[in-house]
């Protein structure tokens, strides 16, 4: 039975000899804080539906690669027990009624995580839905997450079940119903004496067949009078029929029971062991597979096929010592590597780099993972090792939480435990650590009034002084003369004053020259009358020049004109001032107002004028 296992391990060795080993990380790695993906688990939870290694759900990463699903060559899908318990489904099993759910590897390999990395924040979403984050494993040259899928519930709607109306599917174990529609007739109008109608569905009947009573009590064996297979503790079972063909609801039994279909999880008592039967709603014990213990001596206490642990009296190894190079890794500036840890006291336990964390940084209250390939900054650090006894090391001694750990002379803390089928280890971890990282004081430029300080430096962790600031004298003002500013019409002037050209403080304030008074503007203006002809506004438009309507004089800056009121068919141009009578004006005397405005200069105010323009139609 060693060999087996012993082939199982050379091989895994193997697997684990082609990944990438003591990858030296980049400064800078993406993270991937979302994996979401796509799948076909849907389509594999049928009722009946097979389970093994080649039915493991296809996943598809959309947001999060190169992260990807691994399968591992191993089923992934448990099923909840009577107790509520998830046990682990076989190779062999089908989907039968009940709770499923997955457990799911997705990671990055292949070195990807070079560049990539994921860590306990790492979300998954599959098929819109969030999956349980289980576990996070950062690993020589890759790393992975565990995560769990929802709960999926699978019904058993292989039989139908009708009446006079409707068929629809219903789970016997739990009542769920499925896919209620009305009956479809196989043909139109009555039934006959030749014919009943029945349901192209369900194979309800309908309507029977005129002359014709059925009666129930033919046995024939045959698939449409099928109600269930023979199991391990009962007969196959269908049901009765007419000799016209119809299925009654009296049943029979044909046949033999099956025999017990064994599972591959063993259980045991202290003398011998056996597998159940895994059929549904049997879990019989198969006798043939009920045997004693299987042991390679006396002092092995662990049964070779079931794995049965009778009373431990293996030695037990209390003291270990090791040698390392961690204080010459360990260092400010330094990158991340794997140390190189050799037992000299307790063989054959032995260092395990690939099953290690190795490194961690305080953060606060938290001790944060220190990846391979990242490098040391000032802080306190901690170790965390595993040593074991593997390849059935472990057959003849053993070690436990009271095992010692000396490494470099210091003694470690051991932190668990840890026994497995064919090895066993204990996590270690080494007192607290402490490297400083040197952290710049900027030098202070002394000011006009206060005085300054050299560049210096200290310890970021501890605070720690490396090297002293010292004060540098303040420099006193220096003055200079702001010089007068005269007034304008547009703006105000300064008096002179002065200031410090060096922190620029105001030693004696410039004070506000108010600005040159302008002049009132002297523009005049003045309305007149015009006259336009009739006949002329009947067939267009007619202008009349600013000159013939309103007379302006002595105007300082630009002047505009803007209509105040008159007839909405008479308007005023705002640069020129023509005055434009619109087509279609009646004979009549119009009055328009008009603001006559000098918009001023630097030296002038603005000034309106209101004037009345009469236009006479005529």
């Amino acid at each position: 039975m060693k060999k087996s296992f012993l082939s199982l391990i050379t091989a895994l060795v193997m697997v684990l000899s082609l990944l990438p080993s003591g990858i030296a990380f980049g400064e800078e790695r993406t993270y991937i804080p979302e994996i979401v993906a796509t799948s076909n688990i849907e389509s594999l939870l049928g009722f009946g539906n097979p389970i093994n290694t080649s039915t493991n759900p296809t996943i598809t990463v959309t947001v999060g690669a190169p992260a990807l699903y691994n399968p591992a060559g191993t089923i992934n899908w448990y099923k909840k027990d009577d107790n509520g318990n998830f046990k682990a489904c076989s190779s062999g099993d089908t989907f039968t009624t009940g709770t499923y759910r997955l457990t799911c590897y997705f990671g990055l390999y292949s070195g990807d995580n070079s560049t990539y990395y994921l860590d306990e924040n790492t979300t998954l979403t599959v098929d819109g839905e969030e999956w349980t984050y289980r576990s996070y494993r950062p690993m020589s040259g890759y790393e992975y997450m565990v995560f769990r899928s929802p709960e999926f519930t699978v019904h058993d709607f292989t039989e139908w079940h009708y009446d006079e109306t409707n068929h629809w599917h219903e789970c016997p174990d739990c009542g769920a119903i499925q896919g209620t529609a009305a009956h479809t007739p196989d043909h139109e109008g009555s039934a006959t004496a030749e014919y009943p109608i029945l349901c192209t569905v369900c194979d309800y009947e309908m309507e029977p067949q005129v002359g014709h009573t059925h009666s129930f009590t033919q046995e024939v064996v045959a698939d449409k009078y099928k109600k269930a297979d023979a199991t391990c503790h009962s007969k196959a079972v269908y049901y009765k029929s007419c000799e016209c063909g119809r299925k009654g609801t009296e049943t029979f039994e044909v046949g033999d029971v099956l025999p017990h279909n064994a599972g591959t999880q063993w259980l045991s008592d202290g003398e011998y062991h056996w597998n159940i039967c895994k059929n549904k709603d049997c879990g019989a014990v198969v006798d043939s597979t009920k045997a004693a213990h299987i042991y390679d001596s006396d002092t092995d206490y662990r049964c070779n096929i079931c794995k049965f642990k009778r009373e431990d009296n293996r030695p037990r190894i209390s003291h270990m010592e090791a040698t390392s190079d961690i204080a010459s890794i360990l260092a400010v500036g330094n990158k991340a590597v794997n140390p190189t840890v050799t037992v000299t006291v307790g063989t054959p336990v032995h260092y395990n780099v690939n099953g290690t964390k190795n490194y961690y940084k305080k953060d606060g209250d938290s001790w944060k993972q220190v990846l391979v390939g990242e490098t040391f900054t000032c802080g306190t650090y901690k170790m965390i090792c595993h040593f074991g006894l593997y390849n059935y090391e472990n057959d003849t001694l053993a070690l436990s939480e009271s095992t010692n750990v000396t490494v470099d002379g210091v003694e470690w803390s051991v932190d668990s435990y840890n026994y497995m089928d064919y090895y066993e280890y204990i996590v270690a971890s080494s007192p607290e650590i402490v490297i400083h990282t040197p952290v710049t004081d900027s030098a202070v430029a002394a000011t006009c009034t206060k005085a300054g300080k050299t560049e210096g430096s200290h310890c970021s962790a501890c605070g720690e002084v490396l090297v002293a600031q010292k004060t540098v004298k303040a420099t006193g003002h220096k003055i200079v003369v702001d010089k007068p500013v005269a007034a304008t019409y547009t703006k105000t002037g300064l008096t002179a004053g002065t200031h410090c050209s060096v922190c620029g403080k105001i030693l004696e304030a410039q004070k506000v020259v108010p600005k040159l008074a302008k002049k009132a503007n002297t523009l005049t203006a003045k309305g007149k009358t015009k006259t336009v002809k009739y006949s002329a506004v009947k067939k267009k438009n007619q202008t009349v020049k600013r000159a013939d309507a309103i007379t302006v004089s002595k105007a300082k800056g630009t002047v505009t004109y803007t209509k105040s009121s008159g007839n909405k068919k008479i308007t005023v141009d705002k640069k020129t001032g023509k005055i434009t009578v619109k087509k279609g004006l009646k004979k009549g005397t119009y009055k328009v107002k008009v603001k006559v405005k000098a918009a001023g200069t630097s030296a002038y105010k603005s000034k309106t004028v209101t004037v009345t323009v009469t236009i006479k139609v005529k």
